[in-house]
């Protein structure tokens, strides 16, 4: 969830389509970031209208996911869009060496994002991001 201003004092909440985008060597990497006290991610963790446009981005071959912060093992774990849309259908939960670990919370290497990525393509006309409400 993001934040809109509406007057000088008052703030409403908003749906935003993802956390962050960021920019590393060259390359473009959309992410929501969770942090979660488990040892697995569970499917009732994913945003429905988040996932839908991760994979609106991962679909032009930028990486796009959720990555999340496993408090109780301080590890950071990246989880592709694709991957959580699996967790998504089938049901259950994804354990962290499920994904790409990112190192800890001290540092987080986000090369290993872009290493494993596809070559970008260009977004389709057709999709739209969520609009805020």
């Amino acid at each position: 969830m993001g934040a809109k201003m509406i007057s000088a004092t008052k703030m409403i909440r908003i749906k935003t389509p993802f956390d962050f985008i960021l920019w590393k060597k060259g390359r473009a990497i959309a992410i929501d970031a969770k942090s979660i006290s488990t040892k697995s991610f569970s499917r009732s963790s994913i945003t429905p209208h988040q996932l839908k446009d991760l994979l609106a981005v991962e679909a032009t071959g930028s990486p796009a996911g959720y990555l999340v912060y496993f408090s109780t093992l301080d590890k950071v774990i990246f989880y592709a869009a694709s991957k959580l849309k699996s967790i998504d259908q089938r049901g259950g939960g994804l354990k962290p060496e499920c994904g790409l670990d990112c190192g800890s919370i001290r540092l987080v290497d986000l090369s290993k994002i872009i290493d494993q990525s596809s070559e970008p393509q260009a977004l389709p006309p057709t999709h739209q991001f969520q609009s805020p409400e």
